[in-house]
């Protein structure tokens, strides 16, 4: 049985894919995972990267920007000036992008894996060969779109 939801996830790809077709997209956004051979992140060794995947609006780029003011002031302190929310990205539905059905960085990670995503963002304003950043926050609790914080380390996975 098909639901609203998944009948108009489709057409919120084609949507969100406007912004792109006119230029108004500077930014693209790849991801990776690394898999730590210790105890925690950072402990061990690098054990395992996935490869690094584009995130995208359906074939088209996906929103990125910074905080406003108002969120960062919102958090408590937790997001800071320099902080990119990445989003809206449409939920995988049959049929979608394969970049879209193959994102897992919204899964929880195996029970004991320490594990890690990186996100590289590439485009205007930033320097040659991309910025890497690490998530701080997602938010997969709206139906018909996630969203997710990162943060610039400068660190490079």
């Amino acid at each position: 049985m098909t639901t609203f939801r998944d009948a108009i996830l489709p057409a919120l790809d084609t949507i969100r894919g406007i912004g792109d077709s006119l230029g108004l997209r500077r930014f693209t956004c790849s991801t990776v995972l690394r898999v730590w051979s210790g105890a925690r992140v950072g402990l061990g060794s690098n054990v395992d990267s996935t490869k690094e995947f584009r995130l995208s609006a359906g074939a088209h780029r996906v929103r990125i920007r910074q905080l406003s003011s108002r969120e960062i002031v919102a958090s408590g302190g937790y997001y800071s000036d320099q902080d990119l929310k990445i989003g809206p990205i449409t939920p995988p539905y049959p049929g979608s992008d394969a970049d879209n059905s193959t994102i897992a960085i919204f899964d929880p990670t195996p029970d004991g894996v320490p594990a890690e995503y990186w996100f590289k963002i590439e485009g205007d304003g930033i320097p040659s060969g991309g910025a890497w950043y690490k998530k701080l926050t997602q938010s997969t609790t709206k139906p018909m779109h996630y969203e997710i914080v990162v943060r610039n380390t400068g660190e490079t996975p």
